[in-house]
């Protein structure tokens, strides 16, 4: 409820943040806004409001109209009605990309199998690949409850 220093989600009580930056790619010298997000963790009401005001928050930031990543635990599946906003204004690169996979990226320590990781773009030309990186680090199946995701853009 207020964006410019750090407070309770709506309904829940957690404390979430979404950092966000500008940076450039070292080959073309073009510049794009990256931010992460975690959304609330419980409720409907709360989870909307969260999502809405990151879009309007990267409307704010924005003023050069660069293109936009979105990455981040967003606690529910890609289609839920509480991301319409997002979906409305951004694309999703695991459905968009032209190499992906169908990996679920929440796996709960192995006791889970949700798809609740999303990169979301837009202003780039075309999203090229997206994967879930689920593949064992230091002989351990499992170093988080989730799997990185990863995408790769063309201006």
């Amino acid at each position: 409820e207020t964006p410019d220093k750090p407070s309770s989600c709506w309904e829940t009580g957690e404390t979430d943040s979404v950092p966000w930056a500008i940076l450039k790619d070292k080959k073309s010298g073009r510049r794009f806004l990256v931010a992460s997000a975690q959304l609330c963790a419980e409720g409907s009401e709360a989870q909307q409001a969260s999502a809405a005001l990151i879009m309007s928050r990267i409307a704010e930031i924005n003023k050069e109209s660069l293109p936009v990543v979105l990455a981040g635990d967003f606690r529910m599946e890609a289609g839920a009605s509480e991301l319409s906003d997002i979906r409305a204004a951004m694309k999703d690169a695991r459905t968009t990309a032209a190499a992906s996979d169908s990996k679920h990226s929440h796996n709960g320590w192995g006791k889970k199998n949700e798809t609740v990781d999303h990169i979301w773009y837009n202003g780039f030309s075309s999203c090229v690949e997206f994967s879930t990186i689920d593949k064992p680090y230091y002989e351990r199946n499992f170093i988080s409850s989730h799997f990185p995701v990863q995408a790769r853009f063309i201006f």
